[in-house]
């Protein structure tokens, strides 16, 4: 999980950092890496760019627990390949929803 994880985030610019053990992870999603600007505001409500992702998340039936800028995934410890590599796909189209909303 760490692997992919890892892919994903150098992939979407939007991942300012990953962080995680074993197979819960947290996604911290930015406006820019170099600004560290959160994605959504601490404790305010959801940026269009988090809705969009948790609205195609929910769509996808990958149910992760977004809040703030965070996207937090727990997947069940018995999960197979096949279900892993289909939730890193959503997760990859839901960060790239969210990074074309941003622009």
């Amino acid at each position: 999980l760490r692997d992919e994880l890892t892919a994903l985030a150098q992939r979407h610019a939007i991942v300012g950092e990953l962080r995680g053990e074993g197979m819960f992870y947290v996604l911290e999603l930015v406006r820019e890496r170099a600004t560290r600007e959160p994605l959504s505001p601490w404790n305010g409500p959801l940026s269009a760019p988090m809705r969009r992702a948790k609205q195609y998340l929910d769509s996808a039936g990958l149910y992760t627990y977004i809040r703030w800028n965070m996207i937090f995934s727990a997947p069940p410890l018995i999960l197979s390949e096949a279900q892993l590599q289909q939730g890193i796909a959503h997760l990859d189209q839901a960060l790239t929803l969210a990074g074309n909303e941003k622009r």
